[in-house]
């Protein structure tokens, strides 16, 4: 910089024009120097080695899973198992049938069950029925209601659209082919809808010319059996299939 003063003050006698184009020529050299002594002068640095890749972390040989439904005894802690394989695993788990949930179910979801299939029979002409999945209720070759399990909730399902009554039974509207004869359910959680299901169908059947007898009421509720007992009779069984593993998440 001082050596641009110089220059500078040493140039001030010549014509201004002259003096631009030198001035413009000596600040073209300094800058071709510092590019000079920038490019070779210092040492150039390594290039960064590139980052590695952790490993990806193995997945687990075996994994425990819970059981489908829950159980009160020790056995069913062991309703699932899971075994690796070589591209996924494989899991061994119970295929319980209606009757197996029931059996298995608490004795609040037992009464209300009773309860409701006893408000059903007391009607001449309406007869039940057990399938694997369900239970089914029928008045003459028509079906008026099931029950079914969505998981440990007992569901009790009726052959009126979901608008019935216009909103008094609060019921849920029902898709797919449990939909089919009978679109709408209630889910017996409590009381409260145990008392509009058995409403509801005092006025279904009433509309349907049903009637009603005194009969005294049985106690439908079946009592409790364990897994070895349930697979021993064919409620549940084993079942197969296999599934991709969720990956392990990085610590």
């Amino acid at each position: 910089m001082a050596t641009m003063v110089c220059i500078a003050s040493g140039l001030a006698w010549l014509p201004f024009a002259a003096s631009v184009a030198i001035a413009a020529v000596l600040v073209a050299v300094i800058l071709s120097m510092r590019k000079f002594f920038a490019l070779y002068g210092e040492e150039a640095e390594e290039p960064a080695a590139p980052e590695q890749s952790a490993e990806p972390e193995p997945a687990a040989n075996v994994a425990t899973l819970a059981p489908e439904n829950g159980a009160q005894d020790a056995e069913a802690a062991a309703t699932l198992a899971v075994t690796a394989v070589a591209d996924g695993q494989t899991q061994t788990y119970y295929d319980r049938t209606y009757l197996a949930r029931l059996i298995q179910s608490d004795e609040e979801v037992k009464a209300r069950y009773s309860r409701m299939k006893n408000a059903l029979l007391a009607y001449a002409g309406v007869r039940a029925r057990v399938s694997r999945k369900k239970e089914t209720f029928r008045l003459g070759r028509a079906t008026v209601a099931a029950f079914r399990f969505k998981g440990k909730t007992l569901c009790l399902y009726f052959a009126v659209p979901a608008e019935y009554g216009e909103g008094k039974y609060r019921l849920e509207p029902v898709k797919g082919a449990a939909g089919k004869d009978t679109p709408s359910m209630i889910r017996l959680k409590n009381e409260t809808r145990a008392k509009r299901a058995a409403a509801l169908i005092d006025s279904m059947l009433a509309e349907r010319n049903a009637q009603k007898q005194e009969r005294e009421q049985s106690n439908y509720a079946p009592p409790y059996e364990n897994d070895e007992t349930l697979l021993s009779k064919g409620l549940i069984k084993p079942k197969t299939g296999s599934f991709r593993p969720t990956p392990a998440k990085r610590a």
